[in-house]
């Protein structure tokens, strides 16, 4: 049992590290992205401010329903919403070209953005 309570922790205490890499993973290609979709400075901007702006509207809501339907029916729908949305975003990246692709990604890093927020608040309270 006290491994079992080990191994929850540590999942709970990497999820904050994810979501922080959902970003700073992204900040050293962006000018490769750029060159390769044809997009201009602010389009490039907008792939970090859609994960960033989505996630910080939604964290009060998430934290609401973690506490209300508790945080494990709140953290692994979360995950698996940035997991798909990450999915989104690099099949994009990889099979589409310029603006389709582009609009595929901002696509994708909205739905990182709903699952880092869903997933923050029940990682930084571990009571419940």
């Amino acid at each position: 049992m006290h491994n079992r309570l080990k191994l929850d922790l540590m999942a709970i205490a990497t999820i904050p590290l994810i979501m922080t890499l959902g970003n700073s993973m992204l900040l050293p290609i962006l000018p490769d992205i750029a060159k390769k979709l044809h997009i201009t400075s602010l389009e490039v901007s907008m792939l970090i401010t859609v994960y960033s702006v989505i996630a910080i509207i939604l964290i009060p809501i998430a934290g609401f329903l973690s506490d209300r339907y508790g945080r494990k029916t709140v953290i692994v729908p979360s995950l698996i919403i940035t997991g798909i949305g990450g999915l989104i975003a690099g099949l994009a990246a990889w099979f589409l070209e310029d603006k389709s692709a582009y609009w595929m990604i901002i696509g994708g890093r909205f739905l990182q953005g709903i699952g880092a927020a869903g997933a923050f608040p029940g990682s930084t309270h571990l009571n419940k």
